[in-house]
C-alpha cells in the first residue's frame, strides 16, 4: 500500500512541475499527459482533482490549466502582483 501512495505523489508532483513549467501561458491536458507520459483520462483525473483542492485552475474557453491560488498562498514571495 506504501507503493501506490508514493507513486501517486511522484504522479502528482510530476503533474505540478509540468504545469508550473509551461507558466504563464497554461498548458492542455492532452500536453501535460504527453509531458509526464500518463494516459490522458490519468492526466485529466490528477489535473481535477488539483483543481478542485485550488493547486490548479481550468480556463474552460482555453481549455488550459494554470496554477492556482492555494500554491501562491503557500509560497507567498512567488505570489503575483
Amino acid at each position: 500500500m506504501p507503493e501506490r501512495h508514493t507513486a501517486l505523489f511522484g504522479r502528482v508532483g510530476l503533474v505540478l512541475r509540468t504545469v508550473t513549467g509551461a507558466m504563464p501561458r497554461g498548458i492542455g491536458t492532452s500536453e501535460v499527459a504527453r509531458a509526464t507520459g500518463l494516459a490522458r483520462p490519468t492526466a485529466h483525473r490528477l489535473l481535477s482533482s488539483l483543481a478542485a483542492e485550488g493547486f490548479l485552475d481550468h480556463d474552460p474557453k482555453a481549455g488550459r490549466w494554470h496554477l492556482g491560488p492555494e500554491l501562491y498562498l503557500m509560497v507567498p514571495e512567488v505570489h503575483p502582483g
